[in-house]
């Protein structure tokens, strides 16, 4: 069985790109954060795969998405705009 480590928080590397293109500036504040893996940004049903986290702070749902994407071993993650 091929042995796999663990991605730790630090490694999931965030792409605001798409947030400050729609946007014309760098997510902040509070409310609703949509994230998905960059795997499936570009796919026609990324939808079904983004993870929300609502009423709190961009970087407390930075954070909470950094834990959920790790855990599924995933290290590149998009935000949505």
């Amino acid at each position: 069985m091929a042995k796999t480590h663990a991605i730790r928080l630090s490694d999931v590397e965030f792409s605001t790109c798409e947030y400050e293109m729609n946007h014309g500036a760098q997510p902040r504040g509070h409310g609703s954060w949509g994230f998905v893996a960059y795997k499936f940004s570009r796919s026609d049903s990324y939808l079904d795969h983004v993870k929300w986290f609502n009423g709190m702070t961009y970087s407390a749902a930075k954070r909470a998405a950094a834990a959920a994407f790790a855990s599924e071993g995933v290290m590149d993650v998009v935000v949505c705009s």
